[in-house]
């Protein structure tokens, strides 16, 4: 038997293999024809046993993944959030004002009862239904500060003392329910009967609409102290409108 030389070896691998010419080396050709020999493939010429091929004969490395990062949704406006309001001309009353990212913003319960919109440096405050006729009639306007020791909101303008005051942010939050008694009442057969309504947590009821500067707080923020300012407010309106008799407690 010849023995054959190590070049013509090669040469009748090749030609079991492929008789095409070489491809590129990003893509060599794999070889296989017997399934009891190990794989090879080709490459510039070349065989090549698994693991024992030049870096250039190697397949590219797929491409990273592009990972896309979620968008983040607008920031509010920094007017939105909770307050607690304290009238300039009844520093007796307190309330409280909720501004909402819709541009609407309410005083008590779930009610919305004004729209927002940025003006210049303030925030001028209307009526979601103006029924005056006049487009430039709106009750108030806010202007924020951020000196350390001043009052959050502050109204600019206003139409009548019930819309003059000063707020102390409680949250960011515009619906975040917390303490606030307002002293309120309801009617029993020819009587005034006391009741506290905590508008901090969306209650309602029948608030005393007095004002001035001498009138008696209406506001606390636990109920025990609510009820324990009745026995003033109801002397108050004893003397004041001679009302039906105020029962308290």
């Amino acid at each position: 038997m010849k023995i054959l030389s190590a070049a013509a070896i090669a040469l009748l691998l090749l030609a079991g293999c492929s008789t095409t010419p070489d491809p590129p080396p990003s893509h060599p050709t794999w070889c296989n024809k017997d399934p009891k020999k190990e794989p090879h493939f080709h490459c510039n010429g070349s065989i090549y046993m698994p693991g024992h091929e030049p870096e250039e004969c190697l397949p590219e490395e797929p491409p990273e993944p592009v990972v896309q990062k979620p968008v983040e949704p607008p920031k509010p406006d920094p007017i939105v959030g909770t307050y607690k309001i304290f009238y300039t001309g009844m520093p007796m009353k307190q309330s409280l004002l909720r501004v909402h990212s819709d541009n609407s913003a309410g005083t008590t319960g779930k009610y919305a009862e004004f729209r927002w919109s940025k003006d210049g440096d303030s925030y001028r405050f209307d009526w979601r239904q103006n029924n005056s006729g006049d487009p430039n009639s709106y009750p108030f306007s806010l202007k924020l500060q951020s000196a350390e020791g001043d009052p959050d909101i502050v109204t600019v303008y206003s139409k009548s003392n019930w819309y003059a005051f000063e707020g102390i942010k409680v949250s960011d939050d515009s619906e975040l329910p917390f303490d606030l008694y307002r002293h309120s009442w309801r009617i029993e057969g020819d009587n005034y009967v006391s009741d506290c309504r905590n508008i901090g947590r969306y209650e309602s009821g029948n608030h005393q609409a007095y004002s001035g500067p001498t009138t008696p707080r209406d506001y606390a923020d636990s109920l025990e102290e609510c009820q324990s300012l009745c026995p003033t407010i109801a002397e108050y309106q004893r003397r004041k409108y001679h009302s039906h008799p105020y029962i308290c407690p």
